[in-house]
């Protein structure tokens, strides 16, 4: 049976500093733990990872547009948005880290074996193990960093992020309620968005949420 302990503990990958900007999404869609080399599998032991490079294999192919649409929210300027990303996006220095609510890939992706491989009978059980041990350490290390801006993005687990973060507020809805802010005071900015993949988030939510962050002054990264 695998240690669960292991990828449950491992919160995520980037530069997870004081006062930068969090990126969580819904689950891991990368391989499989099992399956990492174990120059891969030597990330998971720390609280949070390094920044990878894709080309490590690690990251799922799905990054490469989560990249590009991160790097269109928060770099300086539009047109600078794929040198930022090739240059500074995860990298030391940048301020910006990646979750994910759940460290195994989406429940469609894996069968039950799977979850019997890391010591659960069923996926109701191992979510209630996610919730109880992993969202916690998120809140405790979201309280420790205190972000000037946090991203959920996947419209399917909006209750989920907000369950899990505790959020309480009434939110601004913007682009027809494609996207709901939550302003909380200092380190709790939420922007509840879609997903950064493919053809989820359009052109307009990523000026909507530029154009809030730029307020807060969460957007004045390199």
């Amino acid at each position: 049976m695998l240690n669960f302990d292991v990828p449950n503990s491992h919160l995520g990958w980037g530069d997870a500093v004081k006062n930068g900007i969090w990126c969580v999404g819904i689950e891991e869609g990368g391989k499989s733990f099992e399956n990492l080399t174990l120059e891969e599998q030597k990330y998971f032991q720390t609280l949070w990872e390094p920044y990878v490079p894709p080309s490590v294999g690690r990251v799922a192919p799905s990054a490469t547009q989560i990249g590009i649409k991160q790097a269109r929210i928060l770099s300086k300027n539009l047109d600078e948005a794929k040198e930022y990303k090739d240059r500074v996006l995860w990298k030391p220095g940048s301020g910006v880290c990646c979750s994910n609510l759940f460290p195994l890939p989406r429940p469609r992706l894996i069968e039950q074996q799977d979850y019997l491989k890391w010591g659960f009978e069923s996926e109701i059980e191992y979510q209630k193990k996610v919730e109880e041990v992993r969202w916690r350490k998120m809140r405790e290390e979201h309280y420790r960093l205190i972000p000037r801006a946090t991203l959920c993005f996947g419209t399917r687990s909006w209750p989920s992020f907000k369950k899990c973060f505790g959020i309480n507020a009434t939110p601004l809805k913007l682009e027809g309620g494609r996207i709901e802010l939550y302003d909380e005071g200092p380190g709790r900015l939420f922007i509840l968005l879609p997903h950064f993949a493919f053809w989820h988030l359009r052109k307009t939510d990523i000026d909507a949420v530029r154009a809030q962050l730029k307020n807060v002054g969460a957007i004045s990264l390199t």
